[in-house]
């Protein structure tokens, strides 16, 4: 499931930015795709993987 920076800071109820510096630290593993215009954040490790 792609999900947005901004979309992640909401469900998890924080700022955008702590979010941003998260993910930064997980490049290895997360994928970006455009879609609709917008940068969403997909993992490229498989679901079942992490549970």
């Amino acid at each position: 499931m792609a999900q947005t920076a901004a979309g992640i800071a909401n469900i998890i109820n924080t700022d955008e930015y702590e979010v941003e510096e998260v993910l930064e630290s997980w490049l290895e593993f997360l994928h970006q795709e455009q879609i609709d215009g917008e940068t969403h954040i997909v993992s490229i490790i498989p679901a079942s993987v992490t549970g």
